[in-house]
C-alpha cells in the first residue's frame, strides 16, 4: 500500500490509506515516506466502543465477501490485543465512528478542510 502511495503522491495527487495502522513502526513509515516526499500526513483515529466494533465485524460475516478487510469475529480478541493506540500522533484528528458512516465521513472532511483552508 505504501509502495502504491508513494507512486500518487510523486505524481502529485493525494492519497487515503485506509487501514488500522496498530502498529506504532508502521505508521512511522507512512509518516516517514510523506515526509521523504514532501507530502503531508493526516491521521485519523476512527473510534467506537467495543459492543459498536463487534456487531459489525459480526454483520460483515454475514454479508458478502466484497470488504478488503480480513477482520472477523473470530479475530476481534487478536486484532484488539495487537492494536497499541497512536499516541504519539497528538496531531490525530479523532473521529467518532459509533455514528452512521456518512456522519463520521462528513465530520472527517470538515476537520480536513479546516487544517487546509
Amino acid at each position: 500500500m505504501r509502495r502504491r502511495a508513494a507512486t500518487w503522491l510523486r505524481r502529485g495527487k493525494s492519497v487515503v490509506l485506509d487501514a488500522t495502522f496498530g502498529d506504532p513502526d508502521e505508521r512511522a513509515a507512512v509518516q516517514r515516506l510523506a515526509t521523504r516526499i514532501g507530502a503531508r500526513c493526516v491521521a485519523f483515529v476512527c473510534e467506537a466502543d467495543e459492543a459498536t466494533l463487534r456487531s459489525r465485524l459480526a454483520a460483515r460475516s454475514k454479508g458478502p465477501v466484497s470488504t478488503a478487510s480480513d477482520a472477523r469475529l473470530e479475530l476481534w480478541p487478536a486484532l484488539k490485543a495487537a492494536y497499541s493506540p497512536p499516541i504519539e500522533l497528538s496531531e490525530a484528528v479523532h473521529i467518532n465512528t459509533r455514528v452512521p458512516s456518512d456522519e463520521a465521513a462528513s465530520r472527517a472532511l470538515q476537520a480536513l478542510r479546516g487544517m487546509i483552508g
